[in-house]
């Protein structure tokens, strides 16, 4: 909802664990900065003249009038902005990776192959029918 509304970052003292993993695994930058940074941003913003707030992902810096500050990210996150990804499609970079796993793994133990659907067809072939 935050996004729709064309929010592209929130800058907090600190963000409850569920909301920052769903914000960031679904691109809405979460920034922690010290309360004391916050409150000057918050006098910053009373200005129209100074109220910019400058993120730059590269450097991981955030830059108003009155403030400079570094934050950090997971490098999983900071690939995830840099690269415009979400969580799924961060996941599918890693798909032919994947696959040579799952190769791997069915090569070495192939008797795991499929167990659910062949002891599906082992138990609708033979389970007994009744007629209508």
């Amino acid at each position: 909802g935050l996004q729709q509304f064309g929010i592209r970052a929130i800058v907090a003292p600190s963000f409850a664990e569920i909301f920052h993993a769903n914000a960031m695994n679904n691109r809405l930058l979460l920034v922690a900065l010290p309360a004391a940074q916050i409150a000057q941003l918050m006098d910053d913003a009373d200005d129209p003249a100074t109220n910019a707030v400058d993120i730059d992902l590269v450097a991981q810096t955030l830059t108003s009038r009155s403030v400079q500050a570094r934050f950090d990210l997971l490098p999983r996150h900071r690939r995830m902005f840099l690269e415009g990804l979400d969580s799924i499609g961060l996941s599918l970079t890693y798909r032919a990776q994947t696959e040579a796993f799952a190769q791997r793994h069915w090569a070495a133990q192939p008797w795991l192959r499929d167990v659910a659907a062949r002891t599906r067809q082992r138990l609708d072939g033979g389970a007994a029918r009744i007629a209508p």
